[in-house]
């Protein structure tokens, strides 16, 4: 063996260092090139990194590269821990009490380390390798090394124990993390949307525990029903209608699953009602062919329909309406479920009988030449009203001749009527004969046939007219076929005397002529005639009782089968006996006429197969201006869902006519300031709105029918804004309204339809008469 002798053993040590600078130079040079990793780059993901800041030694250091900068969270070739031992060293962490850590990591300035392992230790004196793959790193390659060990480790000293570098030069750590990492914890405010029959879950992600949340787990409760995301929401699809339904929620990252999140809220799926059906018709307004309906619903559904007041019946191709005048056809749509839609309902009009046109006048007509001719014109008798005929051909007044005018008519339907002819014939005026110098009287007559007095009444004077106007004599005389009940003197004045009937005759004394009129004297009434009920309204073959009374101040008498009550019915619809209607079949309007002791009441009956389920006024409180008219409206509503406008067949009172005044159409006028009730009356039910009648309508504040308002993206909701005045009274005004929204991107507003655009919140401000009124809107 060659002995190394005392100088070459110093020259070695000297050697020794300037190896090490060299080394430590291409070092730095290759560190440099990486000061752009400002950051640590760990794999941990929101987890506390447990060696940081904690106590620190090493094997050995090179100058300023202490241990402890490779625990201060900075990432840096300033702040690095470099070995000065060569290409083996060790690094190590006491972490003050014992600790649990399952993922540990390396990071460096360049890809110089190459072998090296994790190690632990109860005393920071002897240590011990981790029995676990991942605890041992040969042969790296990386800047940077994060291994997950394959169970928890606890230890107070950690240390890691380079033994080999891959181009010789000293092992180094910019940064070292340990991290006790597990299992995220469970997701938080779990919420679920209903859409159809499908859950959307939402919620919020809780602590990942070091290591990035890869999937989420929703789970139906009852079911088990599952589905799977890698975010929120997440959809469950297959619910059951009518199945009450909560859902949890868990977390899954490299470690393992969460527990179940607190329950959502609960929902339960309802099936959906099916829309009504579409139906197209080949003709949609009056014509004169058959029509052909064509229906279509959704798939699966199938469509029934049925015409007029029939029988149901199922759809299965084009259906044919022949039958002449509207024929209402109803469809709705029914599911597998047999949940069945709304009505539809259009009407088939069909009308194949052509106009028919009557001449007023002469088909034949004279014109004396140089007169004006005025056509009679004609009649136009069809199912549609209002036609008017197209006239062809034209009169010369002042040219002698034979003219002929065509009169022609189609109605809407496109049926033509049969053409009708007049002839006018233009001739010259006959030399009228001398005239005789005495005239005759050829007639004389009266202007009215019949007419009623009353006791007490002034007379009544009668005029004759004599035929010809230029009859040489004129005289007449006046009688009275019972002077008791009317007397009449010589100018044809009229009397009443006592109750009862009388003719009055004149008589031209020059030809014998005379004309009768008939008087009929009452006695002055001071009693009214009242209905129980006042209208009726009567389904088709049912019978309801009628009662009329006479009221005289406060004492009322029924004088339904009064000897002296007659009944009068305007057409067969219905009939009367002993006091009880019974309805026909058909429905339609009738007319019940009361008479007694000469005065008339009149009771209008509606036969309906409806029931009025309930009635509503257009307004229920108004505020008016001395003489201001308001037209009010009432509208019924049927057990069908249907609804009318029943104005004119309603009967209207006031509660006070000095201050309002109410005509029978529903019109109302304000008289002197105060307050009044008008009631509107229709089938037993009644409606009232209460009015204030002031000089001048002053608003106190606006009031909306919201006061906040949540809307999603797209949905639309209408505000109405009432005025209001004094005593509290109020009135709606939305037409009136200018509007302005804060923010258009979150929400528009036109005419009080407020449009969601998109989440946000904005204000919307409506101004009448000087006030305004605010309403907040989110928009989420």
């Amino acid at each position: 063996m060659k002995m190394t002798s005392e100088k070459d053993r110093e020259s070695k040590r000297k050697e020794e260092p300037l190896h090490f600078r060299k080394g430590l130079a291409t070092f730095l040079c290759l560190a440099l090139l990486t000061l752009g990793i400002e950051s640590p780059a760990f794999a941990a993901f929101g987890a506390e990194n447990l060696a940081s800041g904690k106590t620190v030694t090493s094997g050995g250091h090179y100058q300023t590269y202490l241990p402890d900068k490779a625990v201060d969270g900075q990432v840096g070739i300033e702040s690095s821990w470099i070995s000065d031992t060569g290409r083996t060293g060790w690094f190590q962490v006491d972490l003050g009490e014992e600790t649990e850590f399952r993922l540990w990591e390396v990071e460096a300035a360049i890809d110089r380390n190459k072998d090296y392992s994790l190690q632990i230790s109860s005393d920071g004196i002897n240590f011990s390798d981790i029995p676990d793959v991942n605890a041992k790193v040969t042969g790296n390659q990386s800047y940077n090394t994060s291994l997950l060990l394959s169970a928890p480790v606890k230890s107070r000293y950690v240390r890691v124990n380079f033994t080999d570098t891959n181009d010789g030069f000293n092992p180094n750590i910019m940064e070292f993390g340990l991290f006790n990492i597990k299992e995220p914890e469970a997701p938080l405010d779990v919420e679920a949307t209903l859409e159809k029959n499908s859950a959307i879950v939402s919620f919020q992600s809780g602590n990942p525990n070091g290591k990035r949340i890869t999937s989420y787990t929703v789970t139906s409760h009852p079911g088990n029903l599952t589905a799977t995301g890698t975010n929120s929401p997440i959809t469950v699809e297959g619910l059951n209608d009518g199945t009450e339904y909560t859902f949890t929620v868990t977390a899954t990252n490299e470690i393992g699953e969460s527990v179940p999140s607190a329950p959502s809220n609960a929902i339960t799926p309802v099936e959906a009602t099916p829309s009504k059906p579409v139906m197209t018709l080949s003709h949609n307004d009056w014509t004169n062919q058959d029509v052909e309906v064509t229906m279509v619903g959704e798939l699966g559904n199938t469509i029934q329909y049925k015409l007029n007041n029939g029988s149901w019946q199922t759809y299965t191709d084009k259906i044919k309406v022949s039958t002449e005048g509207i024929t209402e056809v109803v469809a709705v749509q029914v599911n597998g479920s047999q949940k069945m839609s709304e009505e539809e309902k259009v009407g088939v009009r069909i009308d194949k009988t052509a106009p028919v046109i009557t001449l007023k006048g002469d088909a034949t007509m004279t014109l004396y030449k140089g007169t004006p001719f005025t056509d009679p014109g004609v009649t136009i008798t069809d199912r549609e009203s209002g036609l008017e005929a197209e006239v062809q051909g034209h009169i010369e007044p002042i040219q002698t001749g034979t003219y002929t005018l065509k009169y022609h008519a189609k109605d809407s339907a496109g049926n033509k009527a049969d053409v009708v002819t007049r002839i006018v014939n233009v001739v010259n005026k006959p030399t009228p004969p001398p005239q005789p110098s005495y005239y005759p009287v050829s007639e004389v007559t009266l202007e009215e046939e019949a007419f009623t007095m009353t006791l007490g009444d002034e007379s009544v004077q009668l005029h004759a007219t004599i035929q010809p106007t230029y009859a040489s004599y004129k005289a007449v005389e006046w009688t009275s076929s019972n002077p008791e009940v009317a007397e009449v003197d010589k100018e044809g004045n009229v009397t009443a005397k006592s109750a009862g009937k009388t003719a009055i005759t004149v008589r031209a004394l020059d030809g014998n002529k005379t004309a009768t009129t008939e008087v009929t004297v009452k006695r002055k009434v001071t009693f009214t005639l009242e209905a129980s009920p006042e209208e009726l309204t009567i389904k088709p073959n049912q019978s309801k009782n009628l009662k009329v009374y006479v009221v005289d101040g406060k004492k009322r008498k029924d004088i339904s089968k009064d000897k002296e009550t007659t009944y009068n019915i305007d057409n067969d619809l219905i009939s009367l006996k002993k006091g009880r209607i019974t309805a026909g079949k058909t429905e339609g309007e009738s007319i019940i006429t009361v008479q007694y002791q000469g005065e008339e009441l009149t009771i209008p009956v509606s036969i309906s197969g409806l029931t009025v389920k309930s009635i509503e006024l257009s307004e229920q409180t108004l505020v008016l201006e001395s003489e201001q008219e308001k037209q009010l409206t009432l509208t019924a509503f049927f057990r069908d869902k249907s609804s009318r406008d029943v104005t004119e067949k309603a009967t209207w009172t006031s509660s006070n006519p000095d201050v309002l005044e109410v005509f029978g159409n529903g019109e109302v006028k304000a008289g002197k300031n105060g307050k009044a009730y008008v009631t509107a009356k229709y089938d037993n039910k009644y409606m009232r709105a209460k009015v204030l009648v002031v000089d001048e309508k002053e608003t106190k504040q606006l009031k909306l029918n919201r006061y906040i308002l949540g809307l999603s993206p797209e949905e639309t909701f209408t505000l109405r804004v009432h005025a209001e005045y004094e005593r509290g009274y109020t009135e709606l005004v939305s037409e009136g309204v200018e509007w302005v929204s804060e923010n258009p991107e979150v929400a528009t507003v036109d005419n009080g339809e407020v449009t969601a655009v998109s989440t946000g919140n904005t204000i919307l401000t409506a101004s009448y008469d000087g006030k305004e009124v605010t309403i907040e809107v989110t928009v989420e």
